[in-house]
């Protein structure tokens, strides 16, 4: 009979432990990567805690398929960074039109249509109308957004796009009339009028002024089969997602 060594029970012992699965240590933590920004009622992160109707629909999916995750908020311009270079897994919300050139070889993959969003014009209501886009000086918007439309003149030095810090202080730069417009999400402005300011009509959407109507995605580089199951549970889900938007105010288009 052939008497093991100590050095041989030890190799045989890392043997068995590299070639026996355990199930308790294995599991992935997604990492999905949101925005440091109060946004409700699409998404918020306050006092540490994500919040809002994409943390609901996100935490349905992921809880519904029993995967492991969490949710990491950063300022956009990082997150955007951090997203290219694997350093999260998924990005809520995303689109394809949002740092294209930061994104471009990199294989994103973008899910279907999870929420309708109308980026637009909100002006003092006697203002609506009263002035073209030519005539614009000074547009209000959140730091590190985009506004496509208006990017022709900013970068022609024909109007200032002035960057804020959060929805609330856009806002209220309109009703002072410290700047001219706040270029932002409709449905999150129209929530801060009728919560903070208990009057959604203080501020109107100017529709003669250039705007945006698109939709919210989530995206992956490094899991396209997980954005597949969520497009499917999407599709499965659709009466509890409409009820989320009604809960939640969220108009779209």
């Amino acid at each position: 009979m052939r008497v093991m060594t100590r050095h041989n029970v030890i190799l045989w012992l890392i043997s068995i432990f590299l070639i026996t699965p355990v199930h308790s240590m294995d599991q992935i933590t997604y990492v999905i990567g949101v925005e440091d920004n109060q946004y409700f009622p699409h998404y918020s992160y306050e006092n540490g805690q994500y919040i809002g109707i994409g943390k609901q629909i996100l935490d349905a999916f992921f809880t519904s398929k029993g995967y492991k995750y969490e949710f990491r908020a950063l300022p956009v311009a990082r997150l955007f960074q951090s997203f290219v270079d694997n350093e999260v897994d998924f990005k809520y919300p995303d689109n394809a039109f949002w740092s294209i050139v930061l994104k471009q070889g990199k294989g994103v993959i973008y899910s279907n249509p999870v929420l309708p969003s109308t980026d637009g014009v909100m002006v003092l209501p006697e203002n609506v109308g009263k002035k073209s886009a030519s005539q614009i000086k000074i547009l209000g918007t959140i730091r590190g957004f985009t506004a496509p439309q208006w990017m022709g003149r900013v970068e022609k030095g024909h109007m200032i796009l002035a960057e804020n810090d959060n929805s609330e202080l856009l806002v209220k730069q309109v009703l002072t009339q410290r700047i001219e417009g706040a270029y932002a999400n409709l449905d999150v402005m129209k929530y801060i009028l009728r919560t903070k300011y208990k009057n959604q009509d203080a501020l109107k959407f100017d529709p003669s002024l250039p705007y945006t109507t698109d939709y919210y995605y989530f995206s992956s580089i490094q899991y396209p089969e997980i954005i597949d199951e969520f497009n499917i549970w999407l599709y499965q889900n659709a009466p509890f997602i409409n009820d989320l938007r009604d809960r939640f105010g969220i108009a779209g288009h």
